[in-house]
């Protein structure tokens, strides 16, 4: 009976183990820093050219909600990769990422045009 007890708590400590270092290395594997993020911003603000002019306060804010979202979901390294893709293949997998973001922006902007 007692060597049941031992084995069910090695297998929790071993299993609690896993755990935690699969969180550990999960946020080690995502490298994102305050700079790579600011970076993107402008780059998002860059690339939103007149949109930018006209809503600055809208675009920049669709701009740091799509970067978090990105940030949250993919690894720097991965972003990297994607964005040497061509811009149909980049679409199809960062527009689902941040979606959400896209479309509160435009409703946003339709919004202020009524």
């Amino acid at each position: 009976m007692k060597l049941k007890h031992w084995i069910i708590t090695l297998i929790i400590i071993f299993s609690g183990y896993n755990v935690i270092n699969y969180i550990i290395n999960k946020k080690q594997s995502k490298n994102w820093t305050a700079n790579s993020e600011k970076i993107l911003i402008e780059k998002c603000m860059i690339d939103s050219k007149n949109m930018a002019i006209e809503y600055p306060i809208l675009t920049k804010e669709y701009c740091c909600c799509s970067m978090k979202k990105i940030r949250d979901s993919i690894s720097l390294e991965e972003y990297l990769r994607i964005s040497k893709m061509e811009t149909e293949e980049q679409i199809k997998i960062l527009i689902p990422i941040f979606k959400e973001c896209l479309t509160e922006y435009q409703n946003r902007i339709k919004n202020l045009n009524k």
